[in-house]
């Protein structure tokens, strides 16, 4: 990264910063943050994560008690360590505590088999997740600098991938990692939950230069981020801008879909729950086997099944299921179809008499590739 120095406006206030600032207030109280709730900014030193953390000193008046900066190092460049000295310069500024991590995304990425950007996400929120455990009496949430535009082009890479519903809501505002979430499948995995919150979603990345801008805000930049080996980088700096010729205002119209998704997967979420536990029975000795009836199961609509389906594999404890393995447990229930699917890693559906049986493994395993096919 190199740094980029700005200059602040002669106004003490400009619009773009009063209208961060409002959006950022107004998320808190959308995500019910109580007013006691402490949170963990994440800092890389660019500029969405820097206008967050000022935004939220302002918001918060109480931000010395209440904040708490993180900074992870990927031990992917030799001049990394310069970005982890200038965050813990900017903590030091706001008065914030600071937790400065290092991940060697590299060594990880080669011992589990992801991609770089996979690993350096999941080892990012590991990290993370683990220094707070460590904090004794310092719960707290993790706050990210996304805005509307990640969402946008999240939208789109799923799309892209081939993503179903779930996919098309883009990036949460608030989002719930548990161990298989973060690629941990071991029964040994630490068990901890992450609260992920993200209040920049409804500002976009012009805004949050704009208000870096004002405010004199001196921040780093990232010379990966025009990288056209990574898939994100290609759709952000060419597909997007294709888009545009036929809907100028493409950003934006994604974006509400994106949210209208996110709405709708949260109710169908609450309805499929809800129609498991009326219909599935769960076995009085075994806990990691369900069956339901065969002829209740019929009178389910093929999309009520495949979630079902997914929601017993969520239960499981496994975080996705690909579309084939959840299209093989559907040709169970079928007079014609097989009588038994193993979905991977010990999930099975088998059909025994006029029933439907779902095991899961009373120990999981490593998944294989359709068990991490992409959100959908």
């Amino acid at each position: 990264m190199s740094a980029v120095d700005t200059k602040a406006t002669s106004n003490p206030d400009p619009p773009v910063v009063a209208r961060v600032r409002t959006s950022v207030r107004q998320a808190l109280d959308r995500l019910k943050l109580s007013k006691t709730r402490r949170l963990v900014v994440a800092v890389s030193g660019g500029v969405d994560s820097l206008c967050l953390l000022d935004a939220l000193v302002a918001a918060l008046p109480d931000a010395h008690r209440r904040l708490r900066v993180v900074h992870v190092d990927h031990s992917l460049r030799p001049t990394s360590h310069e970005d982890a000295e200038y965050v813990r310069s900017v903590a030091d500024g706001y008065r914030l505590g600071a937790m400065m991590l290092t991940v060697d995304v590299p060594a990880l990425a080669q011992a589990e088999g992801r991609g770089i950007e996979e690993a350096a996400r999941l080892g990012r929120y590991r990290a993370i997740r683990d220094a707070i455990a460590a904090q004794a009496g310092w719960p707290a949430d993790v706050a990210t600098g996304h805005t509307r535009d990640d969402v946008v082009e999240t939208v789109l890479l799923h799309l892209l991938r081939g993503s179903g519903p779930s996919g098309l809501g883009g990036i949460q505002d608030r989002e719930m990692l548990d161990p298989a979430a973060l690629g941990e499948v071991s029964s040994d995995a630490p068990g901890r939950t992450l609260c992920l919150v993200r209040p920049l979603t409804e500002v976009d990345r012009a805004e949050t230069v704009a208000y870096c801008e004002a405010r004199g805000i001196r921040y780093l930049t990232d010379e990966t981020n025009s990288n056209p080996a990574y898939l994100r980088n290609r759709v952000r700096s060419h597909l997007l801008p294709v888009l545009r010729t036929y809907n100028p205002a493409i950003g934006r119209g994604l974006s509400r879909l994106a949210i209208t998704m996110r709405d709708e997967e949260r109710w169908l979420d609450d309805l499929v729950a809800r129609t498991w536990r009326r219909i599935a029975r769960p076995d009085p000795d075994d806990p990691s086997v369900h069956t339901v009836s065969r002829d209740t199961w019929g009178r389910q609509h093929p999309a009520l099944q495949r979630r079902l389906v997914r929601h017993f594999a969520v239960q499981a404890g496994f975080w996705e299921i690909g579309f084939e393995a959840v299209e093989r447990a559907l040709l169970v229930g079928d007079d014609w179809g097989p009588p038994r699917a193993e979905l991977g890693a010990g999930l099975v559906v088998r059909r025994h008499g006029n029933d439907l049986r779902f095991v899961a493994p009373t120990a999981t395993s490593n998944r294989p590739d359709d068990l991490v096919e992409g959100p959908r």
